[in-house]
């Protein structure tokens, strides 16, 4: 498994040459806080391709029993919970998570 070495690192592989449509459902205001990764349980993504997503960001199944849902990536050393949905998968309506990842605006202010 990559260490990556900050979560700005992981979304700079996101945003860049894989260009997989993402969104992140919950918390996003408070992602590159000092505190976040200490306070929150996971992070839970949207994407298009779910393979594509885990293959970019190096995820691993948290479980024995992978359920291609829940995942985990190491961030400077720690394992990192993340839940990763995609298009279709009965977590939200179908067309309410295209419109989502059709209307995604990248965040910027990362640091």
């Amino acid at each position: 498994m990559r260490d990556w070495y900050s979560l700005s690192e992981v979304f700079d592989a996101l945003n860049g040459s894989a260009s997989i449509p993402y969104i992140v459902l919950r918390n996003h205001e408070e992602l590159f806080e000092t505190a976040f990764l200490a306070s929150h349980a996971d992070i839970d993504f949207l994407c298009s391709d779910s393979r594509r997503f885990i293959e970019c960001i190096d995820a691993i199944p948290r479980t024995h029993v992978p359920d291609g849902i829940h995942y985990k990536i190491m961030v400077n050393g720690q394992n990192v919970p993340v839940d990763i949905r995609t298009v279709g998968d009965s977590y939200y309506d179908a067309s309410w998570e295209e419109n989502m990842l059709s209307s995604r605006v990248l965040f910027r202010d990362m640091c």
